[in-house]
């Protein structure tokens, strides 16, 4: 082959093998988008979702709910007076 031919055949494979990676990457990223990995699996549950099901299940007021590693933690007023610290996980 002569030269510039040889140049414009290894012009062409570098810009279709560029284009390639270019558009996987660009597919790649859509996917993320589309599904998003979550930060933690956990967070599945909301604070609020929580709560209910911990006044669902022991009755009560809810007075605090905070999250820790393994889902949250409800801390209830009973109509008793006694506060209840009820542990949900998510």
């Amino acid at each position: 082959m002569p030269r510039p031919l040889i140049l414009r055949f290894c012009s062409a494979l570098f810009i279709t093998l560029v284009l390639a990676v270019s558009l996987s990457a660009t597919d790649s990223y859509a996917q993320s988008q589309k599904n998003p990995p979550s930060k933690n699996q956990q967070t599945d549950m909301t604070a609020q979702q929580a709560a209910a099901q911990a006044k669902a299940s022991h009755g009560g007021k809810v007075l605090k709910v905070t999250r820790d590693k393994r889902g949250y933690r409800v801390k209830l007023l009973q109509d008793s007076g006694r506060v209840v610290i009820v542990k949900v996980s998510s």
